[in-house]
């Protein structure tokens, strides 16, 4: 039984700790930069995909959920070391991302151009 009574982790996390908040509050900061969840916005945009909130909107609920998972998925990252991706913690110890590309094929456009997507970041 662990010391005192306290919880296990429920994971061993390699590297220095994050802390994991059970109940944080939904303005509390996160990683991903509002820019950068914009830019995802507008490639949303871009193809159609139904939007039911404005931006600024969009970006206060986003944030407002994200801050519940982000320390436990960075956590994740650094025990399962995945490929290096845009919505995972930099790592570049690991290598750089490499954003994908993305093509918006449809039976009237089978070959249609790839969106300009998000540049990456420095230091990613």
């Amino acid at each position: 039984m662990p010391p005192d009574g306290d919880e296990l982790p429920a994971v061993a996390r390699p590297g220095p700790p994050h802390p994991f908040d059970p109940d944080p509050l939904p303005d509390a900061p996160i990683r991903l930069t509002k820019e950068e969840f914009f830019e995802g916005f507008d490639l949303l945009e871009g193809v159609g995909f139904p939007i039911e909130r404005d931006r600024e909107d969009a970006w206060r609920h986003f944030a407002g959920w994200r801050v519940n998972y982000e320390s436990v998925a960075d956590s994740l990252t650094r025990l399962v070391l995945p490929p290096p991706a845009p919505w995972l913690l930099p790592r570049p110890d690991v290598g750089m991302v490499n954003f994908p590309r993305i093509i918006n094929r449809t039976p009237d456009a089978p070959r249609a151009a790839p969106f300009p997507g998000p540049r990456a970041p420095e230091g990613r």
